[in-house]
Order: C-alpha cells, then structure tokens, then sequence
C-alpha cells in the first residue's frame, strides 16, 4: 500500500511539474496573443473612424453648396462657415463655382492654391468623388474633392490626426509608429511615439488594415518587447494560482478522473431549469428623467447564489448555437414580468438584443413575432436592437427583415455605434429608428473634448437620417448634461437605475408613475431594493 502511494505521489508530482511549466508558458502566450488581437481591433476601429470623418465630410459638402448658392459674399461665408463647422474634422474647405474662388478660413492657406499631392483616387461608387493628400505650413491632411462640372468643384479638407494620436493604450503609444495612407503609400497623417525612433525592424508586430469602402490603409508598428509586457499579470497571486492549478491537475491526472462539465453543459442545463432570467435596465428622458421604456438583459443565477457574467455566457451560446434557446427563454419570461404592462402603457418601449447572424436566421421576422404575441407583448411596443460589433454578411437580405418587422409595427435599434464594422450603409439600409451610443464615448463625454467631438459625430449622422440617439452608460450628471447640450434626449445607466429584477422593476415603475423620480443611481436603487 506503502508503495502504492508513493508510485501515486510520484505520477502526481510529474504532472504537476510538467503542468505548472506548461501553464506559465501558456499564460505568457495567452497575454501575448491578447493584445495582439486587441492592437488588431484597436486598427479596425482607427480605420472605421477615418471612414465616418470622409462621409461626414461628404455630407457637409451637399450643405455648403447650398448655402453657398454660387456666391462669396460675407454673408453667404458666414451661411456657408455654419453649415461647415456643424461637423467635426473640418480644417478649411474652398469652393470653386462661376469662376470664382471661395475659402472658409483663409488663415490656414491664405487663400492660395492648396497644394494637393500629385495622385488622387476617385471613389468607386462616384468617380465625381476624389480623395487626396494636401499640404500645409504644419503638416498634412485629407482633401475630399467634389467635382460639379468641368470648372466648379468643392473641396472639404479634414484632419484625422486625432485618431492617431488617442487610438493607443499609453502603455504602447510610446512605442509604436501610426500612419493613415492612400493608395500606393501617399501618407496624409502620421504619429511616432517618443521611444519609436529606436524600433527595430526585426523586433516588431506590424498590422495593417484596409478600408472595404475607401482607398484608405492603416498602419501600425509596435515594439514586440512593448506588446509582450502591456497587461502582463504574472505577479505573485497569478503564480499561486497556477502552482494551485497544476498540483490539481496532477492529482487528476494519477487518479485518471473523467473530464469535468464544461461551461457549455452548463449553459443547457441552466437553460432547462430556468436560471436564466432577465433584467431590466430602464430608459429614460435625459431632461424629465421620465422612464421612456427598458432593455433586456440576461442574467444567470445559479441556486446557490452565485453569477456568471453575461461576458462569458453569451458570446459562447452565440457560438454554440443556444442564442436562439436563450432570446427564447428571456422573452417568455419578460412577458409575464411586463406584457400587461406594456399592453397599458403603449407610451414605454422594450427592447431585445439580437444579433446580425439571428436577424438573417430563417423566417426570423415571422417567428419572433409569433413568439412575442405568444408572450403577451404588444407588437409596437417592441425595438430590436441590433450589434454593430459584428459585420452584417447580407445587408440586403436585412433590410427585407428589418421591413418585415417595421410592418408589423416592430422598431430596429442600432446598438454600440460607433464601435463596428457595419457603418452608414448598415444605418440606412436597415431603415432604424434610434441610434445607441456606446458607454465607451459616454465614459468621457465629460471630460475631453475628443470623446464630445465623437458623439458630435454620431448625432449628426443621426439627424441625417431622423433617428433618436440613446447614450448608454450614464453614470453622472456632468455625462448627462455634456450629452443634453450635444442634443441627446435620451440615456440609460445607473445614473437613473442599475438593472432591475422583476420584482424590482414593479416597484420602479410605481415609483415612476407616482412622479417620484431619482436624482442619482443611489436614490434609484433604494426605490426598489
């Protein structure tokens, strides 16, 4: 027996050795292709915004030509410097019509020939649409020429700069290079850190990414040595873990024990019994503080207590094929918890998150509403909010979904704008009535005027299509005053409520209707606690 278990002791030290060294090895790997995959998503979101700047600059351009009507008088350049400054990025702008020559602020040309680079691109879908490197006294920008006919043209010159310079984590902006490039390397903005200059050409991670719309590339390069150390968490708590992990792991392993439940099996067992339920998070009107409608979240609560985080469960059943199980199971429970309330109160809005691959599942349209009548919701009460954080592979095959839907009285919602890849194509051919801000601007709404300069963005775009915009994430009254001056009338976040139970929910409405309305997200969880 004796020997017995030192041969058990033996096996078991072996494969905690080889476990331990293979975790720390795994940990250092894991950390590095991390980051390699946000730098990744941080080049997709810099050449995102570069495309929203051009068609910002497009849009201004079809308004100053109307201001303008052919003249350069003060009063028309007055008429023509609002309608310009209305959107942000814009540098200067000069417009060519009957021989005449007109700029918007001499001060940076002086009103001399700007010198645009000697190759230009047109856009594919309007070869009248040209984009080009210019120059200036203090660097270079993006000129965006219109051509209305032989002589006439308008040409809106745009600074991007600022994408450059806040797209990096300090960690790494110190050291990493950034350029914006048109076709065959015709800079037109650039950014080097201050430990750049040393980056060596074999010990760099270089991404690049090419806009789908515009001849427009981003480059990036980064110290290897820099991206292996940003979010480096092998401190000492990380390495009792891993001793803890592979001592358990030896143990296991001598005593040949089967696999443990993974968390997939866990998901359709909680599934089955019921333990995801929803949430509400109320909507609100930004000045009234009037609730507007509530979103559906999903939580998962085990019948111990305990919580896993929606982070780690739902993009795995979006993944696993369950998200159609879990939307399902939500909206038959949320029908119970507010169908009779919504059926009285037609003013409040509900709203479902769905994502693009279940919005062109088969006969969607059809099956959600089916469902939703099933449940006890009254059609037009319902807003389906749909992710840009993921691409919409059939943008026409949606657009006959989203018309579908808006016939039977069902709205769409754009959710985490500004985030995605979908861009002004998506907003427009889905026919949606709100646009959702991302927490991720609201977050410094307050505090630096590129978060403001963002959002001042996305309302415009917004206005352009006669959409209401929500801010998520409201969590201060400095945020949701900075938002109601950028013409934001409504927002959800803890400054009104944190998410709610059903229980709770009941309670905050009373509390609603009765005129009682919070100030804070202090005096609203202690209307419903």
């Amino acid at each position: 027996m004796r020997r017995v278990k030192k041969t058990f002791l033996f096996i078991a030290s072996l494969a905690a050795i080889a476990s331990f060294g293979s975790v720390w090895l795994a940990v250092a790997n894991y950390g590095y292709q991390r980051n390699l995959v946000e730098l990744r998503t941080i080049a997709d979101s810099a050449t995102l915004r570069v495309e929203r700047s051009i068609d910002l600059a497009i849009i201004g351009m079809y308004d100053v030509v109307g201001a303008a009507g052919g003249q350069c008088s003060v009063e028309t350049r007055e008429t023509w410097r609002s309608a310009s400054f209305s959107y942000s990025g814009v540098k200067d702008m000069r417009l060519e019509y009957g021989g005449r020559t007109c700029w918007l602020n001499d001060a940076n040309f002086g009103g001399k020939e700007i010198a645009l680079s000697s190759a230009s691109w047109s856009l594919a879908k309007n070869p009248n649409y040209r984009l080009s490197r210019v120059d200036f006294a203090s660097g270079s920008a993006l000129a965006v020429r219109w051509t209305l006919g032989e002589e006439d043209s308008v040409t809106q010159i745009i600074s991007v700069h600022d994408i450059l310079f806040d797209v990096l984590p300090s960690a790494v902006r110190d050291s990493a290079r950034l350029s914006l490039s048109l076709s065959e390397g015709d800079g037109f903005a650039d950014f080097i850190g201050a430990s750049a200059a040393a980056l060596d050409a074999d010990g760099q991670v270089r991404i690049e990414t090419r806009s789908e719309r515009f001849p427009v590339t981003f480059h990036m390069q980064v110290s290897d040595v820099a991206l292996g150390e940003w979010n480096k968490v092998i401190d000492g708590i990380t390495v009792s873990f891993m001793a803890g992990f592979a001592t358990l792991f030896g143990l296991l392993v001598a005593k040949a024990v089967v696999r443990e439940p993974t968390l997939l099996d866990d998901l359709d067992l909680g599934l089955k019994r019921g333990e995801i339920i929803p949430y509400y998070q109320p909507i609100f009107d930004l000045e009234s503080r009037k609730v507007l409608g509530f979103e559906m979240l999903a939580r998962w609560i085990k019948p111990d207590g305990t919580t896993i985080s929606p982070l780690a469960f739902i993009p795995l059943a979006e993944d696993r094929g369950r998200i159609d199980a879990v939307t399902r199971s939500l909206m038959k429970q949320a029908g119970k918890d507010v169908g009779a309330m919504l059926a009285a109160r037609p003013d409040l809005k509900f709203t479902v998150n769905i994502t693009p691959a279940q919005l062109l599942g088969d006969g969607f349209a059809e099956r959600f509403a089916s469902d939703a009548v099933a449940f006890g919701f009254p059609l037009a009460s319902l807003v389906i909010e749909i992710t840009e954080r993921q691409p919409i592979s059939d943008l026409a095959r949606a657009g006959e979904v989203s018309m579908h839907l808006a016939g039977q009285g069902i709205r769409i919602a754009i959710d985490d704008a500004g985030t995605g890849h979908n861009g002004l194509s998506s907003i427009h051919g889905l026919n949606s009535q709100f646009l959702k801000i991302d927490k991720y601007f609201v977050d410094g709404v307050a505090l630096n005027q590129k978060s403001s300069v963002l959002i001042e963005m996305l309302v415009a775009l917004a206005q352009q299509f006669d959409m209401t915009v929500v801010a998520e994430g409201v969590e201060t009254e400095d945020q949701l005053e900075a938002l109601r001056r950028l013409g934001i009338s409504q927002g959800q976040g803890y400054l009104c409520s944190k998410p709610l139970s059903n229980v709770q929910l009941a309670a905050f409405v009373m509390n609603d209707e009765a005129g009682r309305k919070p100030s804070g997200a202090r005096n609203a969880i202690a209307l419903v606690a």
